[in-house]
């Protein structure tokens, strides 16, 4: 059993824990871009920050490492915020309130952990200040908005030397990842149609809630259900049995997310509600067999709310959530148990008349990507909506002979007894962009177990933090 005083003796937690006691959700990174780059100065590190808060941060080669090519360390300042139902949390003004559990660091189900990507900079940083391993002259980089749009990638201007990069933003131990999918943001505004409400009606809450959720490109292939989904499966079942129109909606956290909760204010006659709380409980019980892993928090309520001031047809809605592509398009071939390609179906919100879905695409191929957005759009013409792209990132494309990739092979083979994992991952890094900065780039992502990211049941592997810090230094060795 560990103790938060042993691991506050290792540089890497406490690195860690500093920076879960400074809000850093996307947007709001200067804070902790300030600590960092006053931190670096102070160990007497070149260190520069640009108009975006990036951090670009030098430390020169160990003795007998001069001549070594030059190795860049990557991770992202920024992390999501989500919160459980019923918590009060700020993530502009609030700590991450890390808590123990086993051989596992969690929040205990509250809000997001930020090991995405805090335990990456929390690596970073202790390369940075150690002083007792041999090394080649290291750069890092630290950017923002990672999980928004990688604008601080895209912005990234530095003049770097480095031809190798070990991004820190991987999350299995046993993992060198060797590409990652491109992707863009989608958004459909659908216009709502306004009806006149009957004299004798009563409203009725919907919440679908508890679903396990998850980082919506890897944990998007592990059978984890969409609660915006299950809205439009419940609504378009239940419209074939009574009528009714509905004056508000809402689902997900973060288009990047798996939407764990939804709900929808339904307006109804009252000698139709005990027929919508008979389906609401077999739906609930339908999920639980569903769902046999994560499926017993699943939870559908009722609750009656005051008649609002009005609401809207049903059907346009009904048809905009139950035709919408959400979940895996293709699987990976080279690697089979990735997905090649995806689209996530993350928020939707009700708001001034108007529908608002905005959607995560992801894909290894641009064209399959693209094909995906333009059932979209087919979609949003249908349903007489808009359909907007709102920003997009570039893949990591696999390199046949990597040099890095074989060496940090034969290190983790050397250091552990067994082979490492060698695959590509259904997320977007941020090294596609760093390729497209320096022609020639050789790159792997690496990081420590962890899992759930972008949910509050997000967690962190203590053992397996040890294991990274001490493979990242033996490679490092290596690099000569």
């Amino acid at each position: 059993m560990y103790s938060r005083k042993q691991l506050l003796q290792n540089p890497t937690f406490q690195h860690f824990d500093k920076l879960c006691r400074i809000p850093h959700i996307s947007g709001k990174e200067q804070a902790i871009s300030n600590y960092l780059l006053a931190w670096a100065e102070s160990l007497g590190l070149a260190a520069e920050q640009d108009a975006h808060f990036n951090l670009y941060i030098q430390k020169p080669a160990t003795s007998g490492y001069e001549r070594a090519p030059v190795v860049m360390l990557q991770a992202h300042l920024d992390m999501v915020g989500s919160k459980s139902s019923g918590e009060n949390v700020n993530f502009e003004k609030d700590v991450i309130p890390w808590v123990i559990e086993g051989n596992t660091i969690t929040t205990g189900g509250k809000t997001t952990l930020g090991a995405d990507d805090g335990i990456g900079v929390a690596l970073a940083m202790t390369v940075l200040g150690d002083k007792n391993h041999a090394h080649p002259a290291i750069e890092v980089a630290l950017t923002t908005m990672e999980e928004v749009d990688f604008s601080g990638a895209e912005s990234f201007n530095f003049p770097f030397r480095a031809v190798s990069l070990i991004n820190l933003d991987g999350s299995n131990d046993n993992q060198l990842l060797c590409a990652s999918s491109g992707g863009m943001a989608a958004e459909i505004r659908l216009p709502l149609e306004r009806v006149t409400l009957p004299e004798a009606c009563r409203c009725v809450r919907i919440a679908i809630s508890g679903l396990a959720g998850g980082h919506s490109g890897r944990e998007i292939n592990r059978g984890r259900d969409n609660a915006i989904g299950i809205l439009g499966r419940f609504l378009l079942q239940i419209k074939k049995m009574f009528p009714f129109t509905i004056s508000d909606l809402d689902g997900g956290d973060s288009y990047i997310a798996l939407a764990r909760d939804a709900q929808a204010e339904l307006v109804l006659a009252a000698e139709d509600i005990s027929a919508l709380e008979k389906e609401a409980a077999e739906l609930e019980e339908t999920l639980h067999k569903e769902h046999p892993i994560t499926g017993k928090k699943i939870r559908v309520s009722l609750n009656e709310c005051k008649e609002p001031s009005h609401a809207y047809m049903a059907e346009p809605i009904i048809m905009m959530l139950s035709l919408s592509p959400n979940g895996i398009v293709q699987m990976n071939e080279m690697f089979p148990e990735i997905a090649a390609s995806s689209v996530n179906m993350g928020t939707a919100r009700m708001n001034e008349g108007f529908l608002t879905l905005k959607y995560d695409i992801r894909s290894l191929s641009e064209k399959m990507g693209k094909s995906t957005y333009e059932k979209l759009e087919l979609l949003a013409e249908l349903a007489g909506a808009g359909c907007r792209q709102s920003t997009s990132y570039p893949s990591w494309d696999l390199r046949a002979d990597s040099l890095l990739r074989d060496t940090a092979a034969t290190v983790y083979r050397r250091m552990y007894g067994e082979e490492p994992e060698i695959c590509s991952i259904h997320v977007g890094l941020e090294v596609g962009y760093f390729f497209l900065k320096k022609e020639g780039m050789d790159a792997i992502a690496y990081g420590p177990n962890r899992w759930n990211n972008h949910s509050p049941s997000e967690g962190m592997s203590i053992p397996s933090v040890y294991k990274a810090e001490e493979y990242l230094f033996t490679l490092l060795s290596e690099l000569r």
